[in-house]
């Protein structure tokens, strides 16, 4: 009797997990520190950024430096190469080349094409020459969530304070382009240490802004080298965070996960990945909700069957 028991609690058990995960959407920024030919010519370290991307439903990447514009693209077949026996499929929407100097950099969201459609793309037009790298957006339509949009920043260290307290004004003008005031900004913001004091953090329009809140705080180390600094960070308007799953934020330790040696973890990257999960409304989970449903019958029926056996 114990044994058909537990046989129902399992499969129950396994189809609610099911349901949960496929109304949930996994959401994370990475500065992978120079991703060009050089570090791309490296299989071991491109399969652990392989590894790290397949966690997620929709990465941020940034610090793509390549002259060619090719890496971002090899990178992403190797990484729907790695996801084929998942099923899944990653695509991708690029900014172009940003920098006032020869060493540019591109921003890059990939993304799951089972779980996001990406609606529209904007690239923040800097007109007055704020940032060394304009934030570049992305407008989502995901299962269960209201449409909402990440914006993507690279700021530089020497300008932290100015050009954080600059995107403000960019999450005005990118929420009146996409028409939502659900809006994330993500990614490495050298928000800490000595690019940006905790008198000055705490002066910033996006701290004291109410419609704000910041997931990773100042007390969360997003480097994978000997500094304990908070570099990396999500800020999400109030319209979003009702769907941020409590505890979800946090950075995604590689190194200890993988375990691998410090030398390794420093070629893949300097950071750490930030992350922060959403949950959809309702069941919205998509096909394989449908399907996990569909079965719950023929699971029951097999179960009362080992309980009438038993």
């Amino acid at each position: 009797m114990k044994s058909a028991t537990w046989c129902l609690i399992v499969l129950f058990a396994s189809i609610s997990v099911g349901l949960c995960e496929d109304g949930q959407l996994r959401v994370a920024a990475f500065n992978v520190q120079i991703f060009g030919v050089s570090k791309f010519s490296q299989p071991e370290v491109v399969s652990i950024l392989s590894r790290i991307v397949r966690r997620y439903d929709v990465v941020l990447i940034q610090e793509i430096r390549d002259v060619s514009e090719t890496v971002i693209t090899s990178f992403l077949d190797i990484v729907n190469n790695d996801s084929l026996v998942d099923g899944v499929q990653y695509s991708l929407s690029v900014s172009v080349r940003l920098g006032r100097t020869s060493s540019k950099e591109q921003y890059a969201f990939m993304y799951r094409m089972d779980k996001v459609t990406i609606v529209s793309a904007h690239q923040y037009m800097d007109t007055t020459d704020l940032f060394e790298r304009p934030p570049y957006s992305i407008l989502l339509n995901a299962p269960g969530l209201p449409q909402f949009f990440l914006t993507g920043v690279h700021i530089q260290p020497s300008s932290a304070f100015n050009e954080i307290n600059s995107l403000l004004p960019v999450y005005e003008v990118v929420s009146n382009i996409f028409n939502t005031s659900r809006g994330i900004i993500l990614g490495d913001m050298n928000a800490d240490c000595s690019w940006l004091s905790q008198t000055s953090y705490s002066m910033l329009d996006l701290v004291n802004d109410g419609r704000f809140h910041w997931l990773i705080d100042s007390q969360t180390d997003t480097t994978t080298n000997s500094n304990d600094c908070s570099y990396d960070r999500i800020v999400v308007s109030g319209g979003v965070l009702d769907y941020v799953v409590n505890g979800s934020a946090g950075v995604f330790r590689y190194d200890d996960q993988y375990n691998l040696t410090m030398e390794l973890a420093l070629d893949v990257s300097d950071h750490y990945p930030v992350h922060f999960t959403l949950q959809g409304e309702g069941s919205t989970g998509g096909g394989r909700q449908v399907m996990v449903a569909a079965l719950v019958p023929l699971l029951a029926a097999l179960c009362a069957l080992a309980l009438i056996i038993v």
